[in-house]
């Protein structure tokens, strides 16, 4: 029997992240609020605040944030969020809909789904090329969407000074809200961290399906290293081992005709690059928050001795 948290979280993942991706529309924010209501999306309990001074940054980090907790499937977000939400709304299963559209892992189940929906290498190699500028395109958002709610977080303590040296409120009042903001943030980081998390699998999974068509196509292979804990990841390229990284019976060759690779020595070998460099990036904005978040929101130094 098929299990009913299941079946609206699949539809969650699916449908909120795909809608969000396919437009920015403010005129749709109902539709989606009204999508969110429906599949139980508002039960997260990281949005059951709803008071929350920064809740639309909330919602949006969240929302934003569970694209990259999908499996990695060829072209398929889209389609399949539409599929789920039809069943969804229907009463059917949306669990069967969304496994028939997804085969588990990530680069390899990413190369089994993407020659099932491919038969000719060049198209594989094109798809692949745009389900990876979807990719980057998404962490750029969701980078954008935590920006927006540290800034959020950094305004609200912010006012809070400003009522305490206004006398609107007194110190015992400006230190509890200030210890609500350092909680919430400290609420906001985590949730940064798991996304961040699954943004590095997905890339890891990127770099290894890149890799995997520039060995059949004898083209350079792509390494990632990160130097130093905490610093920011370095993508080189070297030559092709022998072997493609993905051993399995189920992946075939997906070598192109000759005029056709350079799609994957440049032009996927581009969005690889971009997506590590985007992955970075949004580490980075995490570690910098970690510092506001170390350093603490304080209330100001002349107003904490008076």
């Amino acid at each position: 029997m098929m299990n009913a948290s299941w079946t609206r979280n699949a539809a969650i993942a699916l449908v909120v992240s795909a809608g969000l991706m396919l437009t920015n529309c403010a005129t749709l924010d109902p539709i989606v609020d009204d999508m969110r209501g429906k599949l139980g999306l508002n039960d997260d309990p990281y949005l059951s605040d709803k008071s929350d001074i920064c809740y639309s940054q909330r919602v949006a980090l969240s929302d934003k944030g569970s694209t990259f907790f999908q499996d990695m499937v060829a072209g398929a977000v889209a389609a399949s969020a539409m599929a789920a939400l039809g069943a969804a709304m229907s009463g059917g299963d949306a669990r069967q809909v969304a496994t028939a559209a997804a085969f588990a892992g990530l680069a390899g189940g990413y190369m089994v789904s993407l020659q099932r929906q491919q038969q000719n290498p060049t198209l594989m190699a094109r798809t692949a090329i745009s389900d990876m500028q979807a990719e980057n395109a998404n962490i750029e958002r969701t980078t954008v969407a935590f920006n927006n709610l540290v800034n959020c977080r950094k305004a609200e303590a912010a006012t809070i000074n400003q009522d305490l040296r206004a006398g609107r409120i007194g110190r015992s009042t400006a230190e509890e809200r200030m210890a609500m903001v350092r909680a919430k943030f400290r609420e906001d980081l985590n949730k940064a961290s798991q996304i961040n998390q699954k943004i590095v699998e997905r890339s890891d999974g990127f770099v290894t399906v890149h890799n995997q068509f520039a060995v059949d196509n004898g083209q350079k292979v792509v390494e990632v290293t990160t130097p130093t804990q905490g610093a920011a990841p370095v993508v080189k390229t070297v030559p092709p081992p022998k072997q493609p990284p993905i051993q399995s019976e189920e992946v075939k060759s997906v070598e192109l005709p000759a005029q056709d690779k350079p799609l994957v020595g440049e032009k996927m070998l581009t969005e690889v690059e971009t997506n590590v460099k985007n992955r970075g990036a949004f580490a980075d904005d995490i570690e910098d928050a970690e510092t506001v978040a170390s350093a603490g929101f304080s209330l100001d130094e002349e107003q904490a001795t008076t």
